[in-house]
């Protein structure tokens, strides 16, 4: 199944919010194409310069278009193990620089405004569960942890 293999490969999850095991056959299988849609097109670009099939604009489905603004803030704003995470300005910044090459300019205006009108209350919500105090790594730890890993090289696991 496609989702299956996107999941696989990207680590994407779908998850039930229960609304939708209550909803009629008729809604589930719309609500289920355009979720399948968005998990199979966000990583298109608004220029076309995106996978898996190099839709560009409008030929994007608006979801995905939704879904590659929303994926794109969190990547950003969560700390990973080579960088801290960004600001809520820093993230913002980024996603206006994105606009309308990899993403579609409306759905990153939409977001914007609903960040600039609930900042704090998100960025509460953002750092409570991602705290942005990772530092980057230094010349010293960055050799350390390379020194580590060359040492043990060839030692049994």
């Amino acid at each position: 199944m496609i989702i299956q293999l996107h999941t696989a490969r990207r680590s994407h999850r779908a998850r039930s919010t229960g609304v939708f095991d209550t909803a009629p056959v008729s809604e589930r299988k719309i609500v289920l194409s355009e979720t399948v849609a968005g998990i199979l097109h966000h990583h298109e670009k608004f220029n076309g310069c995106g996978y898996p099939m190099g839709l560009a604009g409008h030929d994007i489905p608006k979801v995905a278009r939704v879904i590659a603004v929303a994926d794109a803030f969190d990547a950003m704003t969560t700390a990973r193990s080579y960088r801290r995470a960004r600001s809520l300005n820093e993230a913002m910044q980024e996603l206006r620089r994105g606009a309308g090459t990899y993403f579609d300019p409306d759905m990153v205006n939409a977001f914007l405004n609903v960040l600039t009108s609930h900042g704090e209350m998100i960025e509460e919500i953002i750092y409570s569960n991602h705290p942005p105090a990772l530092e980057p790594r230094t010349e010293t730890t960055t050799n350390e942890i390379t020194k580590r890993a060359a040492s043990n090289i060839g030692t049994p696991t």
